[in-house]
């Protein structure tokens, strides 16, 4: 697994953000890392339930009142 990808701005040039992009999407691992990343969250009710939470959390603290 590819912790992450270095590039050495000195030795960049125009093509080094396609060949970056093309490794990343040719990866099998990125692409199981990817799909998890993805899963995980949809799984404990994605982004309408984090917005809920988000927008529960200041009056579950007490911090409005109405």
């Amino acid at each position: 697994m590819n912790p992450g990808l270095e590039v050495v701005r000195e030795r960049a040039d125009a093509r080094t953000p396609r060949e970056v992009v093309l490794s990343l999407v040719g990866d099998p691992d990125m692409a199981l890392r990817s799909a998890r990343l993805k899963a995980e969250p949809a799984a404990e009710g994605g982004t309408a339930r984090a917005a809920g939470l988000i927008e529960a959390e200041p009056e579950r603290a007490g911090a409005i009142r109405n």
